[in-house]
């Protein structure tokens, strides 16, 4: 068995053998049966041979374990045969307690004094460590002699491990350093589950892992079980059992037949609250005698059933007799109380051999599941109705549909390849084979196929399908929406239009609200007024719509700015991934709410969450971690970090070009303009946000544009390209920015602000007057500085005090380092009046400040200075607000001025 998350015991143990060779020692280790005693021990036992330590072990239960000193006698036995000074009295004690007819001493502390001193002797050769496992099961006087000798051993060279079960008021006494095992952590048990059982699906795995209540062995027997079949026969053979759960075994078996039975119900039950098991038929009495003998815990306050060792109801389990496993699964089967999944479940598992019946109850809950978002059920439950389909062609198309749900689902990747290889050839065409293609593709993506390969597939499948375009096919729409969830990433023009070709042949038209997510998702800025308004709608009523349609209405909600209103089903999503583990979809949601955070100045919140998702294990990696690597990358960006921005770009260029998807590398541009404009390096913003179009062009199917429209402006009016900004402004009033977000409009009137000089006052106060800038604190405070800067450049210095003073403000809350820099260079400028002197520049700067005047780029200034772009790239920064300018065309103006 894998050794899990005991380091740190670990690390106590290799502390207590380092000092055996200069003082003996003994310590207690304590912890439930199965908790991973023995495993620590064995761990211990190959440290200290490693060291130099001999081991001996005392072995526990020997076969003639009611002789008294039968444990004792075979721990020594190596130590008797060898030389060792001991005295005549002492040797003649050993040997009347282990060699007479009749074992036994008339005066035992000779012996133990007999036993301490073969020890010390013993290791004055090579030092000793004892072993002691399982103190219960020893003989009651090797117990006491070995009690004895662990409490003398400072001036020895031997150590004495003890392990036991339970704490005895001896031990209480003893004196003796102890060390507790607690259970594994949730943590901990997935990663014990997971190296145990690495091909079970993901939920079966999380079910293990509840089941096994952190107790590694109750873990290793559910996981053993889980492979072999539980198969219950009237009376297995304990052989079949472990011998640690064998007494729980005897326990239960002690117990009146009505509690046994009201034991096996709590232990096929998925959920132990009372009202559930009492639903299923429990007599809450009959569990008494089981909770006098500490089997089971009645929480009366959270109504909840628990057994005390996790072990007891896997022996229940694998004990009980066919039949009465049976019908405790079919007790959860006649109310209707009990949820639809629930009495699914166990008609399940009360059904042997095929029977359409369960396997159509099991498809309603899987659909059921897929509705609310949760895949990894839906595929589970999927799966398990084709194991029961009678019929060959309902089994197919069962198991299409299982790896389709299990497209979005968190580590089954391999499961659903494996569903994929039972699906033969005959269903390339019939029920079924579009969700086949969907898993087909999804799963290439992780062997080295590109999104555009992946996309073919879907495409391919979707033209040649026998569907004859009817809009009403669940599954032809089923996978348009899983095509179009594809094409985002892929971000090429001539795939988009062939889907949108396909969505045109739907017959009579293509259904809502997928035509309205597809508009949304292709090409936010040519959404109409009604198209928007359903998108809201969809949003504010997501509990009413299917879960992948909201999560694409959520996503749609990004370019809009109302992401507000996709938090609570972005919540759901979390507080599930949370529960059960995270999904892709449920790490999507994580990263919207961290964009939503970062949107609302609530930095801090959204990196935790950005935390939140790294945390979870990435292999292979999914598109869900496109936007936590954006929103990541604009964090580092946004706080000055270079080497965090730059390592989140990077993830997306890789990741972009592994999966040849152009769409995923608009994310990585739009961080790094983001640094740029922080940084005032305006000529790599400019170039940044030229990338994808030129000013004055939104292109279609890049709504990414959207993000850096204000920044292009800003950055073209910094290096004396009015033309360019006019032509960009000109497109964003053009495409109606205002009516598409609030945040938007306010960013628009910023830009008509920057354009119109110097009379852009009136612009700039009809941005910060929109009562929706409380919404949006750091685009708010980039309107304050660019206004503050606009008012310094035309001498209306005190107003433009105001302005950047706020703006600095906002930027020191938010941690805004490149911003407050940018901020505090304005005020200072400032304050320094109109008459700005060029001494104040610096050598660097003065160099710096010569060539850009004449009209040299960042990067041939540093070719000609040695230095690199991004150094010139902070002098300039610098320099402007010195100078009393706020663009690079007044550069060469204010230094021939001066020299004037």
């Amino acid at each position: 068995m894998p050794f899990i998350a005991r380091q740190h015991e670990l690390a106590v143990l290799s502390d207590f053998l380092s000092e055996i060779p200069r003082h003996g020692s003994a310590i207690h280790i304590i912890g439930e049966k199965g908790i991973g005693k023995s495993r620590l021990v064995q761990e211990a036992s190959l440290i200290a041979s490693r060291t130099g330590i001999r081991v001996l072990t005392m072995p526990s239960g020997a076969a003639d374990g009611d002789t008294p000193y039968a444990a004792l006698n075979e721990l020594l036995h190596p130590l008797l045969t060898e030389p060792a000074e001991v005295s005549e009295q002492h040797r003649a004690a050993l040997t009347s307690a282990f060699h007479s007819r009749r074992p036994g001493v008339d005066n035992p502390l000779v012996l133990y004094t007999a036993v301490l001193r073969l020890l010390d002797r013993s290791a004055t050769r090579q030092p000793l460590l004892i072993v002691g496992d399982d103190t219960e099961q020893l003989d009651a006087a090797s117990a006491a002699a070995l009690s004895f000798v662990a409490r003398r051993l400072r001036d020895s060279r031997v150590g004495v491990i003890l392990v036991s079960a339970r704490v005895t008021n001896d031990d209480r006494s003893s004196g003796l350093r102890e060390l507790r095992l607690g259970r594994l952590d949730d943590v901990a048990s997935a990663r014990l589950v997971g190296n145990l059982a690495p091909h079970l699906p993901h939920r079966e795995r999380q079910e293990i892992a509840r089941r096994g209540g952190g107790n590694p062995l109750a873990i290793a027997e559910l996981v053993r079980f889980a492979r072999i079949g539980w198969e219950p026969t009237e009376r297995p053979a304990l052989a079949e059992i472990s011998s640690a759960a064998a007494p729980f075994l005897h326990s239960v078996e002690a117990l009146p037949a009505a509690t046994q039975d009201a034991l096996l119900l709590v232990a096929v039950a998925r959920d132990t609250d009372l009202a559930a098991l009492r639903a299923a038929g429990l007599e809450v009495a009959a569990l008494q005698p089981a909770e006098h003998a500490g089997i089971v815990v009645v929480d009366a306050r959270t109504r909840v059933v628990s057994f005390t060792h996790p072990l007891t109801p896997v022996v229940l389990l694998r004990s009980g007799s066919r039949e009465r496993i049976r019908r405790s699964h079919l007790a959860f089967t006649v109310d209707e109380r009990i949820p639809l999944r629930e009495r699914a479940y166990h008609l399940a598992e009360a059904t042997s051999g095929a029977d359409e019946r369960v396997a159509g109850l099991l498809e309603s809950s899987a659909r059921a599941s897929a509705y609310r978002g949760d895949l990894d059920a839906a595929a589970s439950d999927f799966e398990r109705a084709a194991r029961l389909s009678p019929r060959a062609g309902q089994r197919r198309r069962r198991l299409a549909l299982s790896a389709f749900s299990a497209v979005g689902s968190e580590g089954d990747h391999e499961m659903r390849s494996s569903r994929l290889e039972e699906l033969t050839d005959e269903l390339a065409h019939g029920p079924g084979s579009l969700y086949a293609a969907v898993a087909t593709a999804h799963a290439g993506l992780t062997g080295g196929l590109t999104v555009t390969r992946a996309s073919h597939i879907i495409r391919h499948a979707v033209e040649s399908g026998e569907h004859g375009w009817h809009a009403g096919d669940g599954e032809l729409i089923d996978a348009l929406g899983a095509w179009l969830d594809l094409l985002w990433a892929v971000g090429d023009e001539r795939e988009w239009d062939s889907y949108f070709s396909a969505l045109d042949r739907l017959r009579p038209t293509a259904p809502e609200p997928l035509q309205t997510l597809s508009i949304a998702f292709a090409d936010t800025l040519r959404m109409t007024g009604a198209q928007r308004d359903d998108i809201t709608s969809m949003l504010m009523k997501s509990d009413q719509h299917e879960s992948a349609q909201v999560l694409r209405a959520t996503t749609a909600a990004i370019f809009m700015d109302a992401l507000d209103l996709g938090v609570p089903p972005a919540a759901r999503q979390v507080a599930e991934g949370r529960r059960n583990g995270h999904s892709q979809r449920s790490l999507r949601s994580l990263a919207i709410l961290a964009l939503r955070e970062f949107q609302a100045g609530s930095w801090d919140d959204a990196a935790s969450l950005v935390g939140e998702a790294r945390a979870v294990e990435d292999d292979p990696p999914g598109f869900e971690r496109i936007v936590l690597h954006y929103v990541g990358g604009l964090l580092s960006a946004g706080r000055g970090d270079a080497e965090g921005c730059e390592r989140s770009a990077g993830h997306l260029d890789e990741m972009g070009r592994r999966l040849g998807a152009a769409g995923l590398l608009r994310f990585g541009v739009h961080i790094r303009e983001f640094d740029a404009s922080g940084r005032g390096d305006w000529e790599e913003a400019y170039r940044l946000c030229t990338t994808t179009g030129a000013p004055g062009t939104f292109p279609r199917y890049v709504p990414q544009s959207i993000w850096w429209a204000f920044d292009l402006v800003e950055a073209a009016m910094k290096l004396g390209r009015l033309p360019d900004a006019r032509a960009h402004l000109t497109a964003m009033e053009r495409e109606d920015f205002a009516g598409l977000s609030p945040r938007l409009a306010i960013l628009a009137s910023a830009a008509r602000g920057l354009v119109t000089d110097p009379d852009g006052n009136d612009f700039f106060e009809r941005a910060l007057g929109d009562p929706t800038t409380i919404r949006f604190p750091f685009d708010t405070a980039r309107v304050h500085l660019a206004y503050g800067t606009h008012l310094r450049s035309v001498k209306q210095s005190e107003e433009a005090r105001d302005h950047l003073r706020a703006a600095l403000s906002t930027f020191e809350g938010l941690g805004a380092r490149p911003w407050v820099d940018r901020a505090r260079d304005e005020l200072r400028a400032g304050r320094a009046g109109s008459a700005i002197d060029a001494t104040v520049l610096t050598a660097p700067e003065q160099a710096v400040a010569a060539l850009a005047a004449q009209g040299l780029s960042n990067r041939e200034i540093a070719e000609q200075l040695f230095l690199s772009p991004r150094t010139v790239s902070r002098h300039l920064y610098r320099v402007f607000p010195k100078l009393g300018i706020s663009s690079r065309a007044a550069l060469r103006d204010a230094l021939q001025s001066h020299d004037q």
